[in-house]
């Protein structure tokens, strides 16, 4: 079994680990998307919603009563990303905003064309509401998790003092379970109980067209797109005291453990072979080899920039 001897305080060397949610999992949490639309499920009492549904409060203002929230939520993602939600992230670019323009009786319309158009503003003005909140409910899915209950595993036997973290999980797990100090992670799209990142790479927005063909719902529905983006650049720049603290240490050493090397986080993965020398060596896990996966990125990290060598593989968590 691989075992690196932890770093003397001392000297300027460090180890960096990149860790995804396979990190969390690994301790016996239940932090996968699949999870997240258990949550959702969970909260609308088992029923799936088709229709976004707007009230009234008392003041006149919107309101969205959330157990039907949560059902229209499970629904429009299924929608695009299937019931494991494996492509959660992903799918926010692709949900399908104009099937509920398509399924909308309009025909009564037909002799008007401006109230048709009327028609489709109320109902993108509904998904206006509606579907950021996917973004609230997901940070109250993360708060929930009892990380308390995590199972430690052997990676203490890992980590050195002098070490440093980027995770790219909501729990904290790091410094709950080990000690890590605070200081020493960096979680890039925020922490349960504070600010959550959460959304697609998609770049080309397709409601910016202008043959965009449901006059009246164009705008919000570019609208939507853009507000379930990921701001990986603007994650970047407020965490940029983590990154340019990696200039000052010799890295020896990365690992990186349950991280899919998603299109959209690999931003961060350039941006840190840039620091890395060519004496790095990044380590690989046991378990994405049995997947067939570490050629696949192991040619991401040299489209990265990585321009040091691959070193033994990590086994699997205990």
């Amino acid at each position: 079994m691989l075992r690196i001897s932890a770093t003397k305080a001392a000297t300027a060397t460090a180890k960096l680990f990149i860790l995804g949610n396979g990190f969390d999992m690994a301790h016996k949490l239940e932090t996968t998307y699949g999870d997240f639309r258990k949550f959702l499920k969970k909260r609308s009492l088992g029923e799936i919603n088709y229709w976004p549904s707007v009230g009234m409060d008392r003041d006149g203002g919107q309101c969205v009563d959330q157990t039907y929230l949560a059902g229209f939520l499970v629904g429009i993602v299924d929608g695009v990303a299937g019931e494991d939600w494996r492509d959660f992230e992903e799918s926010l670019g692709r949900l399908n905003y104009t099937e509920y323009i398509e399924d909308y009786d309009l025909f009564e319309y037909d002799d008007n064309p401006f109230r048709a158009i009327y028609a489709r503003e109320d109902i993108s003005a509904d998904l206006k509401v509606c579907v950021p909140l996917l973004k609230d409910c997901f940070a109250q899915w993360i708060d929930s998790i009892d990380v308390s209950a995590a199972e430690k595993t052997d990676f203490c036997e890992y980590i050195g003092e002098g070490d440093v973290f980027l995770t790219f999980n909501y729990t904290d797990t790091l410094e709950r379970i080990y000690g890590v100090p605070a200081d020493k992670v960096c979680h890039i799209h925020g922490c349960s109980g504070s600010g959550i990142v959460v959304g697609h790479g998609e770049t080309e927005n397709p409601y910016s067209e202008d043959s965009f063909a449901y006059l009246g719902a164009q705008d919000k529905f570019a609208e939507l797109f853009e507000e379930l983006k990921k701001d990986t650049r603007g994650c970047y720049i407020a965490n940029k005291k983590f990154f340019d603290g990696l200039k000052s240490k010799d890295i020896t050493d990365v690992f990186s453990i349950g991280f899919s090397f998603s299109h959209i986080d690999n931003f961060y993965i350039a941006k840190i072979c840039e620091v890395l020398s060519k004496r790095t060596v990044w380590h690989l896990t046991v378990f994405d080899e049995k997947r067939g996966r570490n050629e696949e990125i192991k040619a991401i990290i040299k489209e990265c920039g990585f321009r040091g060598r691959f070193g033994s593989l990590i086994p699997e968590l205990k």
